[in-house]
């Protein structure tokens, strides 16, 4: 019975560390994404349009 709740534990910590790695590069993946454009290029709602400058 301890073998099994040592595995499970084990088993618990491999997943969260391997979820926190795949959550912390989506979010770096977004935010280099996002701050990728520059002003005026029209895909944000706070820029003109390319035309309008």
């Amino acid at each position: 019975m301890l073998q099994q709740l040592i595995v499970a534990l084990i088993v618990l910590v491999a997943v969260y560390s391997i979820a926190r790695r795949i959550l912390s590069a989506i979010a770096t993946a977004r935010a280099t994404k996002a701050g990728a454009c520059g002003s005026g290029c029209g895909c944000g709602a706070s820029s003109a349009p390319v035309g309008e400058r």
